[in-house]
């Protein structure tokens, strides 16, 4: 089946002033506050390097026929481990959605040297049920038994727990085992403007690849009724749903390079420190770093493949926080320059959901109490969250599926 063809769009940040001044009405409003910021030029003017797409009317690349193209933070660098064609071929297996792929199956880690992760990927989707419905037509295999109980009981695992996400791991796409998401937009846009509960945020704050499928990449079986979905207003909506999710994601990343520097236990720090702190964010209260279900040296792993990744990401936003004087740059990393009114300030940029759980007598806090306060409140955020969504996996995967993923995860805990 189809997945979504993107037309038009192109952002390229570098050069371009970051502007935290766009983000004041999530600030105070949370999600609520992207409402009517779709047609705004300033939503494309800063924000993720989305330099593989094309504006309308213009061309970007020898090819000005497909339609879809990949979007993604990595800005082309080597350290991709797939192909966007082998990726937007398995998306094309997907009912029409955003599809971001993410983890060690998309980009290389230390750690998997001889292996072949499985991939995993993230689908954005208006409408959860619509989407099950679809995809239970088509790929039937991919659901644990749980599918025998009908689209209803689906739905409600869905929804269950503080994530309403639903995965299906394990499965293979292309010759490739691929374990994929569902989450509905607003659940996900929800959680990237207000931390809602982290588990898409902290995984949008690393390098992350926007899968679209190229029309060559079809799968020569899907049914052709489908195409009637692809029409003007399709692709309007979607063209503005890239734009919000790009300046929703903006506001996360920059959240996350605040508490990055809040946390560190010493005012100087280099750019590789800075990129581990903001990658050790979503495994503060996960449950699997605890009990030996995930890599204990995961987060060095990850930047020391993907370090250029993350400064393509993050560099905008490093430069306004040095233009700022909050980083003194030197010649082997930088000094955190912070007053407690500067501390403070930042710290009112910061998800409402997440600011208001510290919010509590900031200007009598030491730099080593706030960053205690700060690592206690994104436990807090993250365990609980990551413990029901590992439960639900025993469901939404299936006992076999799951026992697999937890010995494999053992197993990388053991050979670590």
């Amino acid at each position: 089946m189809m997945s979504v063809r993107v037309k038009g769009l192109r952002v390229n940040v570098r050069g371009l002033a970051f502007k935290p001044m766009l983000f004041k009405s999530l600030v105070n409003e949370g999600v609520g506050g992207l409402k009517g910021m779709g047609d705004s030029a300033d939503v494309v003017s800063t924000g993720t390097d989305f330099s593989s797409l094309t504006r309308k009317g213009t061309s970007n690349s020898t090819s000005t026929t497909s339609s879809t193209s990949s979007i993604d933070n990595s800005n082309g660098t080597n350290a991709s481990t797939r192909s966007t064609n082998s990726l937007a071929s398995i998306a094309s297996h997907f009912p029409p959605c955003i599809s971001i792929g993410y983890g060690s199956g998309v980009f290389q880690q230390n750690g998997y040297e001889g292996e072949t992760p499985q991939i995993d990927i993230i689908n954005i989707v208006n409408n959860t049920r619509d989407f099950h419905r679809a995809n239970l037509i088509t790929n039937n295999h991919h659901y644990s038994g749980l599918k025998w109980l009908g689209l209803g009981i689906i739905e409600r695992f869905q929804n269950f727990g503080p994530v309403s996400m639903y995965f299906n791991p394990f499965v293979n796409i292309n010759q490739s085992m691929v374990k994929y998401g569902v989450i509905s937009k607003d659940n996900c846009f929800k959680d990237l403007v207000e931390w809602e509960n982290f588990y898409v945020a902290g995984r949008f704050q690393k390098p992350i690849k926007f899968i679209n499928e190229k029309d060559q990449a079809r799968d020569q079986a899907h049914d052709q009724s489908h195409d009637n979905i692809f029409d003007k207003e399709f692709d309007k909506e979607l063209d503005k749903d890239l734009k919000l999710l790009q300046l929703a994601n903006q506001y996360n990343l920059f959240s996350a390079l605040i508490v990055s520097l809040l946390i560190n236990r010493s005012p100087n720090i280099t750019e590789h420190k800075i990129y581990e702190n903001i990658t050790s964010l979503s495994y503060l209260g996960d449950p699997r770093m605890k009990v030996g279900g995930e890599n204990p040296n995961k987060v060095k792993n990850i930047v020391s493949k993907q370090l250029e990744n993350f400064k393509v990401l993050y560099s905008p936003m490093m430069e306004y926080m040095v233009d700022k004087k909050y980083l003194i740059a030197k010649s082997d990393g930088f000094v955190i320059n912070m007053s407690t009114t500067d501390k403070i300030e930042l710290i009112r940029y910061l998800p409402r959901n997440f600011r208001d759980s510290i919010s509590k007598n900031l200007n009598e806090m030491t730099d080593k109490k706030l960053a205690k306060v700060l690592r206690t409140a994104l436990i807090n955020l993250v365990a609980r969250p990551s413990l029901i969504q590992s439960i639900k996996g025993f469901f939404t995967a299936g006992v076999v599926k799951s026992l697999k993923y937890m010995i494999a995860k053992r197993m990388k805990y053991r050979r670590r």
